[in-house]
């Protein structure tokens, strides 16, 4: 069972971490001048930014439920309440701005 553990544990770090220099790479191209002229790009910009702010939420969690670190300890507002609406909010924005590129397309 510890075996499993440590290689969700691991295999979950290394996705996470990937995922992050990914929207990294994106948001620094979508960032740029060229890209910004074209609607898409900007599409593409605001969906690697709110699945940025997502995978940032989604971290929260893996580090509290596999670590048992806790981002916040004492606020139950921002455990219970914010951050599964900020989780949410960002993930319905993401699939709509995908349709929309989709249909821009």
């Amino acid at each position: 069972m510890f075996r499993v553990v440590l290689g969700t544990a691991i295999s979950g770090g290394i996705i996470y971490f990937c995922g992050l220099i990914g929207n990294l790479l994106s948001f620094i191209i979508f960032t740029q001048k060229d890209v910004r002229r074209v609607s898409t790009g900007q599409l593409f910009l605001f969906l690697t930014i709110f699945n940025t702010i997502h995978m940032y939420t989604l971290l929260v969690e893996y580090f509290d439920n596999i670590y048992n670190l806790k981002a916040y300890k004492n606020n139950i507002f921002f455990r219970c309440r914010f951050q599964p609406y900020i989780q949410n909010l960002s993930r319905i924005l993401s699939s709509y701005i995908a349709f929309t590129i989709c249909i821009d397309r």
